[in-house]
């Protein structure tokens, strides 16, 4: 019973772990899509304002 106790407890460590590491996935993904979509605005901006 114990041996069962210490592999649940492992897999709810690392389940805490997968969602912690997931979370931070979104966050990296979140960041780097709006620096994207700001790159992507002042190009338009400035091609806009090129071409008037």
């Amino acid at each position: 019973m114990a041996e069962i106790d210490d592999n649940s407890g492992e897999i709810g460590s690392g389940e805490i772990e997968k969602k912690r590491r997931t979370q931070r996935n979104w966050a990296i993904a979140a960041m780097l899509f709006a620096f994207i979509v700001i790159i992507y605005a002042v190009t338009i901006l400035r091609l806009s304002a090129a071409a008037g």
